[in-house]
C-alpha cells in the first residue's frame, strides 16, 4: 500500500471512529440511557482484548526494513509465511538491503 492510500485510509478511520464516539454520546446521552453499561463494558472488553493483542503482534516487516533492522525482519516475515502455511525459505533468505 503507499503512503498516500495509508494517510487516506488512516484518515478516514479515524472521522469514523470519533463520529462513531460522537453519536454513540448523542445517543446514550440524550434518546435511550438503558443498554449504556452494557455497551460500556463491551468497549472495556474489546480495547483491553485489543492492547493484550497487541503484545504478540510482531514488528511490521516493511518498517523493520527501512530502519536496516534485515534479519528481524526476516525472521518476521519467517513466522508470518509459515503462519500461512507456505514454504518460502529461500525467497527470504535473498532479501537485502534495496
Amino acid at each position: 500500500m503507499t503512503p498516500k492510500w495509508r494517510v487516506i485510509i488512516g484518515s478516514a478511520w479515524n472521522v469514523f471512529d470519533g463520529l462513531t464516539s460522537l453519536f454513540m454520546t448523542i445517543y446514550f446521552g440524550w434518546i435511550n440511557k438503558h443498554y449504556f453499561y452494557y455497551c460500556m463494558i463491551g468497549f472495556w472488553f474489546a480495547t483491553f482484548t485489543l492492547l493484550v493483542g497487541l503484545i504478540f503482534i510482531p514488528e511490521s516487516p516493511l518498517w523493520l526494513l527501512k530502519v536496516g533492522r534485515f534479519e528481524q525482519a526476516k525472521l518476521t516475515i519467517k513466522k508470518i509465511v509459515k503462519f500461512n502455511g507456505f514454504d518460502a525459505t529461500d525467497q527470504i533468505d535473498n532479501i537485502q538491503a534495496v
